[in-house]
């Protein structure tokens, strides 16, 4: 995890102000540096500024990192993959060379034939990521994050009149401001007037590739139970440990922070004695008031700070306890492609499997619409990283192209043995996968929207919708 400051401005350097500066450290306490680019007398002032959390390799790769002739690469992300094959030493570094092969000039070549070069560089990437990254040779900008969106990247226009991109919502902006698109890689020709392209996937400019998924039609529907154990299994030593069996996001939260409407010591009127506008502040860029619910039960769990009960139901007696784990796991991403929402009931009742299909294809194609960038802000405050076992490239590849009989119970008869419990039908396959494991509780839960699960809705406003706009 890296926090991630850029400006660009026609006067003068542009730094981050000390609340955006402090909020970028807090994403990365390992390290934290900055860099001034002069492009020439006409061009403008760059100013890059990273933060680093150290989670793999024994050393800290401090960023921004700068070549000799002053190409500048500011990266937040992990590459489990990069062209469909482990990388051996400092995935940072792997990337910002690929990018400079890249965008090495050749003979006769068209400025375009750059761009579709580092698009492949770009799409060659398996793993959460947003970046920032300055080729001098070009005197142009690219900046884009992946196409799942799991890195946040905001970009606008500040009250001075400098362009900005950063991982936080900068305090000195102006409205004009808003996520990173990741339907492809944003560019700014420094050699042009100040203006931001987008190669947009259907554009005519050469494009970052953007990958669809769908859901095909298969003849051989094998058991959903005996794939999805092996399948995960590959997935996960990539990520440390990770565990499959979270039916939903609340089993990842319950057990990593106290809520304060079960402990008596919080203040009226406040979340254990922080208002819900601090809250605000950090995560940044917050809309609605679905939006702050859900961001509060981030916000704690990703803080990591509670009581440990030696019984469940024991809230009499308890050790304070702090978790020193730096990642928090998220099950983000089970009820798209499992069918595990209520709309997904409601489609397979009206339309049967091509209603259910093309219902899971929708929610599947909006994944990168999601708010997982303010999910990123939220659980990077603490200097922790979100990690999404279910969005793993390749076992999204594996799971979407299962028929979808396979992963959710709609339409088959209700079990009445012990060996085939009676599950809900939404995201039958995990619920089956975790009963088999021993998770019979688990196995057996109702689904519940994270603000629902961790009782983070409506703490402070009863009387408050979801959809309200937050003031």
């Amino acid at each position: 995890m890296c926090g991630i400051f850029f400006s660009l401005s026609n006067e003068k350097h542009c730094y981050p102000s000390q609340l955006t500066e402090e909020l970028i450290q807090h994403r990365g306490p390992d390290s934290y540096e900055t860099e001034c680019v002069r492009v020439n007398q006409t061009a403008g002032y760059l100013t890059f500024a990273s933060s680093v959390l150290g989670l793999r390799g024994d050393s800290i790769q401090r960023q921004p990192l700068v070549d000799d002739n002053q190409s500048v690469l500011c990266w937040n992300g992990e590459v489990w993959k990069f062209a469909d094959r482990a990388l051996d030493g400092n995935d940072t570094y792997t990337i910002f060379q690929s990018f400079m092969d890249a965008v090495k000039p050749h003979n006769c070549e068209e400025a375009d034939d750059t761009v579709k070069r580092l698009c492949t560089a770009v799409n060659n990437i398996s793993g959460p990521f947003s970046f920032v990254f300055y080729d001098s040779c070009s005197c142009r900008i690219f900046y884009g994050r992946d196409y799942l969106g799991r890195r946040s990247l905001l970009h606008g226009w500040s009250c001075d009149g400098s362009f900005r991109i950063s991982s936080i919502r900068d305090s000195n902006v102006s409205d004009c401001f808003e996520e990173v698109d990741t339907t492809g890689i944003h560019v700014i020709d420094l050699t042009s007037p100040l203006e931001q392209e987008n190669t947009e996937a259907n554009a005519g400019t050469p494009t970052f590739p953007v990958k669809t998924f769908v859901i095909p039609w298969s003849p051989d529907p094998t058991s959903s139970l005996k794939l999805t154990i092996p399948a995960m299994d590959t997935s996960l030593p990539e990520r440390g440990s990770a565990s499959p069996l979270a039916i939903d996001s609340p089993y990842l939260l319950n057990v990593a922070f106290e809520n304060p409407r079960v402990v008596v010591s919080a203040t009226i009127g406040s979340i254990s004695g922080t208002s819900s506008s601090s809250v605000f502040d950090d995560c940044l860029y917050l809309s609605i008031e679905m939006d702050l619910s859900i961001a509060c039960a981030l916000y704690f769990a990703s803080r990591g700070k509670g009581m440990h009960h030696s019984e469940y139901n024991d809230r009499e007696a308890g050790i304070s306890y702090t978790t020193p784990a730096r990642v928090l796991l998220s099950g983000l991403g089970a009820d798209e492609v499992f069918a595990g929402y209520s709309r997904h009931a409601i489609a397979f009742s009206r339309h049967r499997f091509r209603g259910l299909i093309d219902e899971v294809q929708l929610d599947v194609g909006r994944l990168g619409k999601r708010n997982l960038g303010r999910d990123d802000r939220v659980i990077s405050h603490w200097g922790k990283e979100a990690r999404y076992p279910y969005l793993d490239e390749d076992f999204l590849t594996w799971a979407l192209t299962r028929p979808i009989w396979e992963k959710c119970g709609f339409g088959c008869e209700k079990a009445k043995t012990e060996l085939e419990p009676n599950v809900e039908d939404g995201k039958k396959a995990l619920r089956l996968l975790a009963w088999k494991l021993g998770m019979k509780d688990v196995a057996m839960e109702k689904k519940r929207a994270i603000q629902f699960g961790s009782r983070t809705a409506k703490m402070e406003s009863g009387r408050s919708k979801g959809t309200q706009i937050l003031e």
